[in-house]
């Protein structure tokens, strides 16, 4: 479980990362990337704090961690838009920097921690279904 804590902390940076990069392209493409990363930090900072109340700790605790998780995607904001700010050209590689961190550490900490206790065919449809809803809402935004 601390080891799934700290790789949602690790993974908030790059999520931070893009939707800042993300602004830089423009509004329409910062606001897709905000609003499909904001609607997905409701379920991870209730994984953190699920997963610190498990182990043990109190509700106050749990609940400074997950805002402590969730603290890092503001920095990872600021600096994709450093990034970006140097130069037009950087926005893509910005976001392919971001796009390779997040999918990294989704693969090798979330995805096979989510496989245990459960059903390989649930957590893949799980998968399956969020990736559809979050690219729905970035093509609708």
């Amino acid at each position: 479980m601390r080891l799934m804590v700290m790789a949602i902390a690790v993974h908030n940076l790059p999520e931070g990362f893009a939707v800042g990069a993300g602004f830089g392209g423009g509004d329409a493409l910062g606001w897709g990337t905000a609003v499909s990363i904001g609607l997905q930090n409701i379920p991870e900072g209730l994984i953190v704090a699920t997963a610190v109340l498990s182990m043990g700790l109190r509700r106050v605790t749990a609940f400074a961690l997950a805002l402590a998780t969730g603290l890092l995607e503001p920095l990872g904001a600021a600096l994709g838009v450093a990034a970006v700010s140097i130069s037009a050209l950087t926005l893509p590689w910005a976001l392919a920097v971001a796009g390779g961190a997040m999918m990294f550490v989704v693969m090798e900490e979330l995805i096979p921690e989510s496989l245990k206790g459960t059903s390989p065919r649930a957590a893949w449809l799980s998968f399956t279904a969020g990736m559809a809803g979050m690219t729905a809402l970035l093509i609708t935004l």
